[in-house]
């Protein structure tokens, strides 16, 4: 019996940290870009000195990483928009999202992909991601500023407020490429 209880409560516990799958990246680049007929993936690599600017710029805790793929979605072979797929850290585990910015780099969508959140389960609600579209790297992308958390829900709300932001200066030094 004592085994039996211990098996389930294991089951109980492997399911609460088990990630949830709310959509994949295809279906959010088709939802966000309906009219593309091609991609293109491009890796950026960051130097030292950039990673170090868009940790001060960006205001973030730790530095990015120095490679990041970014999409560039094309109708017609005319660039329509670009994408990228991140992680960040949420209170239970790493929350994947997708951001999705129009020609000119201003926010189309951001988009909770897979989460093992309990509290933060409204970040990928659209009424707390909907705050980010529109904005670009011109905007503070600011918990508590322009960006309202989620009660109860800081640690989630803070990582993907700074995932957002932090690639929006990466997308800034791809510009410059």
């Amino acid at each position: 019996m004592k085994s039996f209880l211990l098996i389930l409560l294991l089951a109980v516990f492997v399911a609460t940290i088990r990630a949830e799958q709310l959509t994949t990246f295809e279906e959010a680049l088709h939802s966000t870009f309906p009219e593309s007929d091609s991609t293109q993936t491009h890796v950026i690599h960051l130097s030292p000195d950039q990673v170090s600017t868009i940790q001060d710029k960006a205001n973030l805790p730790k530095p990015p990483l120095s490679q990041y793929q970014i999409i560039v979605v094309q109708n017609q072979n005319k660039t329509i928009g670009y994408t990228f797929e991140d992680t960040v850290a949420g209170k239970w585990g790493p929350i994947h999202y997708f951001l999705g910015l129009d020609a000119f780099g201003k926010i189309l969508a951001v988009k909770v992909l897979a989460y093992q959140e309990r509290r933060g389960r409204p970040v990928a609600e659209k009424r707390f991601t909907q705050q980010f579209v529109g904005k670009d790297q011109n905007n503070p992308v600011r918990l508590r500023k322009d960006i309202q958390g989620i009660t109860g829900a800081t640690i989630s709300s803070r990582g993907l407020t700074d995932g957002v932001r932090k690639l929006l200066y990466i997308f800034e030094e791809y510009q410059k490429l």
